[in-house]
């Protein structure tokens, strides 16, 4: 069974490229394209890694956080976050932060090692 990464993107160009990354790791890609859609996605999907991108509004992600927070399950997934250097203070301490398209393929390709 391949770990199932959620990408959460608002952007099509990146979310195409992000998820190009995750298929060349062999990982299955469920796509969300807003923070209410992911929620949705967790439910249905219960996916094994969280990626959230840096196109969704910090607003929306703050709401992803605290709805996630409050869920066990959901909230001991890996994190793996692409930009929002500014906002780390948001996110757990166990998120991994990814400044470009070689960081996200590094530390995601050590996640789905470790599933």
């Amino acid at each position: 069974m391949f770990p199932q990464v959620l990408l959460i993107c608002q952007n099509s160009r990146t979310r195409r490229l992000y998820h190009r990354v995750v298929e060349e790791l062999q990982c299955e890609t469920v796509i969300a394209k807003s923070v209410a859609d992911s929620l949705v996605q967790l439910v249905v999907s219960k996916p094994s890694v969280v990626v959230l991108d840096e196109s969704l509004p910090v607003f929306d992600v703050s709401m992803f956080l605290d709805v996630t927070k409050n869920n066990q399950q959901w909230m001991s997934l890996p994190l793996v976050v692409i930009g929002f250097a500014n906002q780390r203070h948001l996110f757990p301490s166990r998120t991994l932060f990814c400044g470009n398209e070689q960081e996200f393929e590094r530390s995601l390709k050590e996640i789905c090692a470790t599933l």
